[in-house]
């Protein structure tokens, strides 16, 4: 049996050749390392804070219950929509984007709501016994409104992306769930769709 032997610089170019031509056919060597999707994993925070925002919906119609409050709230709508396109501006967003966003973030909590409503009263719900109080559920949604903001400037660079656009619907299905009726979560995520 005869043995080759390649001179260290042409056991080089072999290996060399061999690894682009791994890469250009979308394989990789088993040693190498897996970058990370950042542009998944950015999306998936973004997604995560708006499943918190959305759980958080359920507590803020307890409270408008026992206050026979009605679910809309156009004034302080327009206010937290004129807010977050401001803070999303000096994040250099563009505000079609945050004000499209957040008013989607509105109709889903609405529609939410909305179910609680319809469901309590067909089940002739009695006052709940301490809901938080209002003001403090607008604390954390405002908390939580600051960081959809600095998730969705992570997101804004893959969002056009191929992958992203795929992966889309998916995710949000895996992540954004048990907040009411069919229809929240397609609400929610219409406007980060291309």
């Amino acid at each position: 049996m005869r043995k080759y032997l390649l001179s260290p610089a042409l056991g080089a170019c072999v290996v060399g050749l061999l690894r682009g031509s791994l890469a250009a056919s979308g394989c990789r060597p088993a040693d190498a390392p897996v970058a990370p999707r950042r542009d998944l994993a950015d999306l998936d925070r973004l997604l995560r804070l708006m499943e918190r925002r959305l759980a958080l919906t359920h507590e803020v119609a307890r409270w408008k219950w026992d206050a026979g409050k009605p679910i809309t709230d156009p004034q302080r709508e327009r206010e937290l929509l004129q807010s977050v396109v401001e803070r999303g501006r000096l994040k250099g967003l563009d505000p079609e984007l945050v004000r499209s966003f957040f008013a989607a973030q509105l109709a889903a909590a609405r529609l939410v709501q909305q179910a609680d409503f319809e469901r309590w009263e067909a089940n002739e719900q009695e006052p709940f016994a301490d809901p938080t109080s209002l003001a403090v559920l607008r604390q954390r949604i405002d908390g939580l409104n600051s960081e959809l903001i600095d998730a969705l400037a992570e997101v804004r660079p893959w969002l056009s992306g191929l992958t992203v656009q795929q992966a889309l619907p998916h995710r949000a299905e895996e992540i954004l769930t048990g907040n009411g009726p069919a229809g929240v979560r397609e609400t929610a995520i219409a406007p980060l769709r291309r």
